[in-house]
């Protein structure tokens, strides 16, 4: 049997130009896609291999958009998690969020600890979302972690090698993503998990994230179980030749 990843990353892209396109202002489109993320989630749960999603929810390059929008998806955020808090609980799902916190209001900063809290303990699908995130802001705040261990003398600079501050990572506890999947057909990573996407396979559709729906979900994974995968090796048949 084909392999499905175990962790997909997703950089739902699109919301805006979908409400655009259909005369609608941006922030209708961020309501239907925080449906189609719901909807996601719960198709992800049919297949038992994939035991993590991690989703680009908010960058901190998203902070140069307009105030009013900002703060409706951070009211959105609020309102789906008061929604879907029981329904996780519920599917043994663990949800978590990455980022930056001091950027969070704090109303929903108490909201998000509280979920944390209730679902940690569960074994199922772990959806994480990069809220106030960025991959470079990921790298700096690991990397000065460590540096404050050698400082404080529980690390020597030999202890310092290549990688070792992933230790520290927002994703750390996770397998590093398998599938990367962004929508809306832009064809790069937006500074989304820069160290963890290194040998990751890339999916890019035209498609807008509101309309993703479950079979666009099943045709990312087709394109994943497609793949050969070498992470630098050659295959069988080249050592052959």
């Amino acid at each position: 049997m084909t392999q499905c990843p175990k962790h997909i990353a997703i950089i739902p892209d699109g919301n805006g130009r979908w409400a655009t396109e259909r005369q609608q202002p941006r922030v209708s489109g961020h309501k239907r896609g925080a449906e189609r993320l719901k909807t996601i989630i719960s198709h992800a749960l049919s297949f038992p291999e994939i035991k993590a999603l991690t989703i680009f929810g908010f960058s901190t390059e998203n902070q140069k958009r307009p105030a009013t929008e900002i703060t409706f998806i951070m009211r959105l955020i609020r309102s789906e998690l008061a929604s879907i808090s029981d329904e996780m609980d519920k599917k043994n799902i663990r949800l978590r969020f990455v980022g930056d916190r001091s950027h969070y209001p704090k109303t929903l900063l108490t909201d998000i600890e509280a979920t944390e809290e209730k679902t940690k303990h569960h074994t199922g699908l772990t959806v994480t979302i990069a809220l106030h995130y960025s991959g470079r802001w990921d790298i700096a705040q690991a990397v000065q972690k460590e540096h404050q261990l050698l400082a404080d003398g529980h690390l020597s600079a030999s202890d310092i090698k290549p990688g070792s501050f992933t230790r520290f990572l927002s994703l750390h506890d996770l397998p590093e993503p398998d599938l990367l999947i962004r929508t809306s057909g832009e064809q790069r990573i937006s500074n989304f998990c820069l160290w963890q996407l290194a040998y990751t396979e890339l999916y890019f559709t035209e498609c807008f994230w509101p309309d993703f729906d479950t079979d666009h979900f099943d045709k990312a994974i087709a394109y994943f179980q497609s793949r050969q995968r070498r992470f630098g090796n050659i295959t069988p048949q080249e050592s052959s030749l």
